[in-house]
């Protein structure tokens, strides 16, 4: 089964786009960097989960936002 399309000039200016060169890799530091920072709001997001919103002794509790 061929699933690739005829080349056509129709659409010839989409013929840039369409080109794969080694600059348009993803580079590894990214990758590591996007990860680290995805873990970091996802931990900020589960501590402000577990956290206590009672402020002192009082019965008054800060609004949870949602």
């Amino acid at each position: 089964m061929n699933s690739k399309l005829p080349h056509t000039d129709q659409f010839r200016f989409l013929d840039k786009a369409a080109i794969i060169t080694a600059d348009d890799r993803l580079d590894s530091d990214a990758i590591i960097f996007h990860v680290a920072s995805i873990q970091q709001q996802t931990y900020a997001v589960f501590q402000a989960l577990q956290s206590d919103r009672s402020i002192g002794s009082s019965n008054f509790q800060a609004k949870k936002v949602e």
